[in-house]
């Protein structure tokens, strides 16, 4: 049987067949493509393991980007041509429960994806002596590579961003906690621009104050920052693994 590529397993299809892989950096995509290459080349005992954590990490890209895309449609279709909405209308309440509910489905991949992270990194570093992938976890992988400061760096850098330490409160809270106030306000910014859409409200997590901030604010800024910072590790993994036996 003839071996697939990389593309050849993604979700690049035409717009009538599924959705266009979207918001994956150029080269985010380009070491994604680096670490299948040289696994299969120079590991192919891991590659298996390591092709599932790539196409997961691709497919979870996706869903973010998909969840976001829904969330604001639902409040768009809400308000067809900008017309009025009576705010203490059931309509009004499900519409806002219903986009919350995706972009909470986005946070909540958006946050598994440190978790994938923690497995390519587990499977590329240590390799024979990689973590149990039932066990593996951010905190676990740190502590085992330790000694290899260039991917130690950037891993703990993602692990410790504002970026992701929002993702984590929230996520955690929701899951394990409760659910979160949200509101659906119009502000002016200082440019003159209209932002509008389900806000989170102020919540705190583990001593921590969070401050209220727009769901698409997160899908969009919050993601390219991690999306750079995943970059980054990725960066210093690739290398490694190519010098490595």
């Amino acid at each position: 049987m003839t071996s697939l590529s990389l593309k050849q397993k993604l979700p690049y299809y035409t717009p009538n067949t599924a959705p266009q892989m979207v918001i994956m950096t150029y080269q985010l995509k380009k070491q994604l493509k680096s670490l299948w290459k040289l696994t299969k080349e120079r590991h192919p005992g891991l590659f298996p393991r390591m092709e599932t954590y790539i196409l997961s990490f691709y497919w979870k890209t996706w869903r973010i980007e998909y969840h976001s895309r829904i969330a604001k449609k639902i409040m768009h279709n809400a308000f067809p041509d900008h017309s009025v909405m009576d705010v203490t209308s059931n309509y009004f309440t499900k519409s806002v429960e219903e986009s919350a509910a995706e972009y909470e489905a986005a946070f909540q991949t958006m946050h598994s994806l440190g978790d994938i992270l923690a497995q390519i990194v587990n499977l590329a570093i240590l390799r024979s002596n990689a973590i149990d992938e039932d066990v593996v976890s951010l905190p676990s992988v740190l502590e085992r590579i330790k000694n290899t400061r260039k991917v130690y760096d950037p891993l703990e850098s993602f692990k410790s961003s504002s970026e992701f330490a929002y993702i984590s409160a929230f996520c955690n809270t929701i899951k394990h906690r409760k659910l979160l106030e949200k509101k659906y306000p119009t502000a002016i910014t200082s440019n003159g621009d209209i932002t509008e859409g389900v806000r989170f409200e102020k919540f705190q997590y583990n001593g921590k104050w969070y401050n209220p901030i727009f769901g698409e604010k997160v899908t969009k800024k919050y993601f390219k920052g991690i999306k750079a910072l995943i970059c980054n590790v990725l960066k210093a993994t690739n290398p490694i693994l190519s010098n490595s036996n």
